[in-house]
């Protein structure tokens, strides 16, 4: 679009006058950008998830020390209870 508004007045105004043309066209356009962003735009929070593949670690992993928590309580009944056979 400078390109035409530069062109186009090169011959009125002469070549530096329609190069001053062009940068206040284009700072008015990216001024107005500039403003409706200020106006509308909203940029919400960013938040994070985890992948599928990090839940799955974190289930199993959950799952293993809730395992692992059963097999040690069980351990540690055998070895306090005199009537429990101890198998290892």
């Amino acid at each position: 679009m400078t390109d035409i508004i530069q062109s186009a007045t090169v011959g009125q105004v002469g070549l530096a006058k329609s190069y001053k043309n062009t940068f206040k066209f284009g700072v008015g356009v990216s001024s107005l950008g500039l403003a409706l962003m200020l106006i509308w735009g909203t940029i919400r929070k960013a938040t994070s998830e985890l992948t599928p593949e990090e839940k799955a670690e974190l289930i199993q992993a959950a799952e293993d020390e809730s395992q692992g928590s059963v097999v040690q309580s069980d351990r540690q009944e055998s070895q306090t209870d005199p009537h429990v056979d101890r198998v290892q």
